[in-house]
């Protein structure tokens, strides 16, 4: 078997893999030209996807080297080698010992949750609906300070349980518009004690 020396942390590598097992460092295939300059090999209109894993083939391969697709068969999973193990990414075969995927980079002792759990979206429904809330309660109050003043309370206590909703998510962006919320109501709350101590009528 043939083996390589990658230029980052100068250990043998295989021939066949496009990322160093150990450091991560990423090899790129060149080929020498006449005039002494190297291009980059790209993928040649010859080549195609294999349909479990996107690994680039040959037209004419029957099996996928990476994730062991058949296409005789139609079916794939790894051939499992005494001292290897399938990447939990791409399921390419690498030594238990190597840290990294030689295939797709992907670290192979990261917790799994590391590799599935991805950050969770924000709730623009409950976001513009509290929103709204607060909107329509201010304009009730500009519309008629009398009455606008029941309406805007009524319409301001669901928009309040959203924010605190949005404050216990994990999505950053629910989190600060669920605080600006908060931090509003607390304003409003403070003037209008002020200005009821203020105004209050003394004997």
């Amino acid at each position: 078997m043939q083996y390589k020396l990658c230029p980052q942390c100068n250990r043998p590598c295989t021939m066949d893999v496009t990322i160093c097992p150990q450091c991560g460092h990423a090899f790129r295939t060149v080929v020498p030209q006449p005039e002494n300059r190297t291009v980059v090999v790209n993928a040649s209109p010859q080549m195609k996807r294999c349909p479990a894993c996107g690994n680039s083939l040959v037209a004419s391969a029957q099996e996928c080297p990476v994730c062991h697709f058949n296409y005789l068969s139609g079916q794939s999973g790894p051939i499992v080698q005494p001292g290897y193990r399938p990447c939990p990414n791409c399921q390419a075969m690498n030594p238990t010992n190597a840290r990294f995927c030689g295939h797709c980079g992907r670290d192979q002792f990261a917790p799994a949750w590391e590799r599935t759990e991805s950050a969770p979206s924000a709730n623009a429904g409950l976001i513009g609906t509290m929103w709204t809330l607060t909107g329509i309660g201010i304009l009730s109050t500009f519309a008629a300070p009398g009455p606008g003043f029941a309406v805007a309370f009524l319409l301001d206590i669901p928009a309040f349980i959203i924010a605190i909703v949005l404050v216990c998510s994990k999505n950053g962006t629910d989190k600060a518009n669920g605080w600006v919320k908060i931090g509003l109501e607390i304003v409003a709350f403070t003037i209008g004690f002020l200005n009821a101590a203020i105004n209050r009528p003394h004997y």
